[in-house]
């Protein structure tokens, strides 16, 4: 819908811009992340060209492919590095996911240095699944599932996070809605 909006526009550059701010404008309800907002936003800018048309265009049909991309998949957090089978062999014993509702399973990121002494976080392991609805089910439909590990005692040992697999912008628009959260609640204590 806003791919379309916005190449309508390309003919009009040369006419009133209050035309273009206002069809922008209109749009911003349909950008679906904050990224593409901040690109919209510059259109609507005295400088507005076809190239930066075609930018905004690019940029939206990138961050629909990734997501396109990542939607079957869903990402565990926490999980110690360790090679392919033993990761895979981790979900299901220790964390319930069934074999036949995946199909591949892989770290992010780079690999770390093994002379590295840097105690940071294990990369996170990306599970694609078969079906969006089976990502949806492990991921408690977008919200995040957090599992805990109990010892023989019953006490928590470890906590894992299954969250779905976002692509940056979505990444960062949620980020942002955080933020915004946060501010509130420091605004309604402050004034409590």
């Amino acid at each position: 819908v806003i791919k379309t909006e916005i190449k309508a526009l390309v003919p009009l550059i040369t006419d009133s811009q209050k035309d273009i701010v206002e069809k922008a404008g209109k749009s911003w309800a349909d950008v679906a992340s904050t990224n593409n907002k901040d690109v919209i936003k510059e259109l609507t800018s005295s400088k507005l060209t076809t190239n930066l048309v075609e930018k905004a265009v690019s940029k939206i049909d990138t961050d629909n492919l990734e997501r396109s991309k990542r939607q079957f998949n869903v990402t565990v957090s926490g999980i110690p590095e360790a090679d392919k089978k033993t990761d895979q062999r981790f979900l299901i014993e220790v964390l319930g996911f069934r074999k036949e509702h995946f199909v591949d399973s892989f770290r992010a990121g780079a690999p770390k240095k093994p002379d590295s002494s840097d105690k940071t976080k294990p990369r996170v392991l990306v599970v694609k699944m078969k079906s969006k609805e089976l990502a949806q089910n492990y991921t408690n439909n977008g919200k995040g599932c957090p599992v805990e590990v109990e010892d023989d005692n019953g006490n928590v040992t470890d906590i894992y996070y299954i969250n779905e697999d976002l692509c940056f912008a979505d990444r960062k628009a949620r980020f942002l809605v955080r933020e915004a959260r946060r501010q509130r609640l420091r605004g309604k204590m402050a004034q409590k």
